[in-house]
């Protein structure tokens, strides 16, 4: 399957936000999306197939830590190298800003990305009981060295 990964826009919220309510049980809304697409501090690519958005991914950063928001890939697009490329478009961002670190929380019942976020090196730093909600979930808190 052919796709472009690009930063995202504006115009790309209403598709962003459909994939949100895709992917997670708590998705955010058009003011959060805005707001982190347009943050000097953060840095949000979205993943376009034939025009349509199939996936994106977020990151917001402070002094050396990059903290990964979001990675969502569209359920018919999944398994298709999508949330790789999105991935390595953000740790790319990551070390040309001269970060550390790339850190982020996934459901501890997420297998398929724990598994994505493993073979790219990030490793297992704890948990976080009870992190999320709708259902009630510990997180796994996972980081990376930024490969500089």
């Amino acid at each position: 399957m052919d796709f472009i990964i690009k930063k995202a826009g504006l115009a790309d919220i209403p598709a962003i936000r459909q994939l949100e309510k895709e992917c997670f049980s708590a998705p955010w809304t058009d003011k959060q999306i805005e707001f982190e697409i347009c943050n000097e501090n953060s840095f949000f690519v979205a993943a376009f197939s034939g025009g349509e958005l199939c996936g994106y991914g977020s990151f917001k950063y402070a002094a050396d830590t990059a903290y990964i928001n979001n990675i969502a890939v569209g359920k018919r697009y999944r398994r298709q190298g999508i949330a790789s490329a999105v991935c390595a478009a953000l740790e790319e961002k990551a070390k040309k800003l001269s970060l550390e670190f790339i850190t982020l929380e996934v459901r501890r019942s997420n297998y398929g990305a724990i598994a994505l976020y493993e073979s790219r090196g990030y490793k297992n730093m704890g948990i976080r009981p009870n992190f999320y909600t709708s259902p009630v979930e510990d997180a796994v808190i996972m980081t990376a060295t930024s490969k500089k």
